[in-house]
């Protein structure tokens, strides 16, 4: 989420720690990106973590430059969900 930009992904090669501070409930969740800070063809950037009773926890990502190579998905079909 945080790595993404209007023209792709700047950003590769992501380590990822989730830190919770319960379980998530039901089975739909939901990601907010929060921040994004780049420097030297390093970034950092964090999301919250939503279910249907609120926040229960967050993602923190580091990844390295790839503006050179963006990915790019707007040409993609959109993702659907559908009530199981």
């Amino acid at each position: 989420m945080t790595n993404w930009g209007s023209d792709g992904i700047g950003f590769i090669n992501c380590d990822l720690t989730v830190s919770l501070v319960r379980l998530p409930r039901g089975e739909r969740i939901g990601v907010e990106a929060d921040d994004h800070l780049e420097a030297d063809g390093i970034s950092t950037g964090t999301a919250t973590l939503h279910d249907a009773d609120g926040p229960f926890g967050v993602a923190v990502v580091t990844a390295v430059d790839n503006s050179r190579a963006l990915i790019d998905f707007t040409e993609q079909e959109p993702v659907t969900f559908r009530e199981a």
